[in-house]
């Protein structure tokens, strides 16, 4: 309730947000994390052949804490290296998936942003585009990237979002989020 009410009187104040962005971690795929976490606690008869799962589930406390570090560390790096442009506002939710991680949503605010409705859509594009590309990276080239991309950026349903509904009177499955969507290799604004 509070939150919402900040988030609210934040939107007031500064006007419509330019991005929203939401940060939840791959924890179990997490090399970094299952290291540091395995160090951590050495002294657990057999930590050494724990499944990353079973590492991660051992100690919430200390995946929590290093989690929130890391995106303390993310959040520090945008707001100097201005990756989405010049933030001079932001409001963040924490919220915890049923696995007890911590994953972050996010509103910021740009400096010279343009606003959809006010602004042309001529320069609306060109700010999107300017920090945001939607791209498959190629797979000779950049192995690695597009393996991570495909893996976590993607959507694929499962039971969180299938819906059953009845359609020419049979029974099928559909998206919530109405996926899959079409690919198009032109960028298109909907506001």
């Amino acid at each position: 309730w509070y939150q919402r009410r900040v988030r609210d009187a934040m939107c007031v104040r500064h006007g419509p947000p330019t991005w929203f962005a939401t940060f939840s971690p791959a924890e179990y795929d997490w090399a970094d994390l299952v290291e540091y976490i395995r160090e951590m606690n050495a002294d657990l008869p057999g930590v050494e052949n724990l499944s990353s799962t079973e590492l991660l589930a051992k100690d919430p406390v200390l995946v929590s804490h290093f989690i929130h570090k890391r995106f303390e560390a993310l959040l520090n790096f945008m707001l100097k290296a201005d990756p989405i442009g010049k933030i001079n506002n932001y409001f963040i939710r924490i919220e915890y998936q049923g696995r007890g991680v911590a994953h972050f949503h996010c509103i910021f605010w740009v400096d010279g942003a343009p606003v959809i409705g006010k602004n042309s859509d001529k320069e609306v594009v060109s700010f999107i585009q300017k920090y945001v590309s939607c791209k498959l990276p190629d797979k000779n080239q950049e192995a690695e990237l597009h393996d991570m991309v495909d893996k976590y950026q993607r959507h694929k349903c499962r039971d969180y979002c299938l819906r059953l509904i009845k359609s020419g009177g049979k029974w099928k499955k559909v998206c919530r989020f109405g996926n899959p969507r079409q690919e198009s290799q032109l960028f298109q604004l909907h506001d």
